[in-house]
């Protein structure tokens, strides 16, 4: 096995963050969630129920960087509901494992 391959995401991290917020739910996923020095991997965040996104904290060893955000409001039978998503670049700068720690919307 490649010595570079031993980076792993170790989203221990409340990546199942399912943090109810004020009816709101805060979601994370990493994609991929190995990957090699030198490679980057995703990190989605997504809230539900009309709450801010949270501030993706800073975690010493690891580049992370927003790429992209978007909306989804829904309208059925007058029940709005609104998801926002928000898609970060993350690359490590070492080896290693990492763990992101739970975000919570406010």
């Amino acid at each position: 096995m490649n010595a570079r391959k031993i980076w792993t995401f170790g989203l221990v991290m409340a990546v199942a963050l399912a943090a109810q917020v004020r009816g709101a739910t805060v979601t994370a996923t990493v994609d991929p969630a190995d990957i090699s020095l030198g490679d980057s991997t995703q990190l989605t965040v997504t809230v539900s129920g009309g709450a801010s996104q949270p501030t993706v904290p800073k975690i010493d060893g690891l580049e992370i960087i927003g790429v992209g955000e978007s909306t989804q409001i829904e309208i059925v039978n007058g029940s709005v509901t609104q998801n926002s998503s928000r898609t970060y670049s993350v690359t490590p700068q070492r080896a290693g494992t990492f763990t992101i720690p739970a975000m919570q919307s406010s």
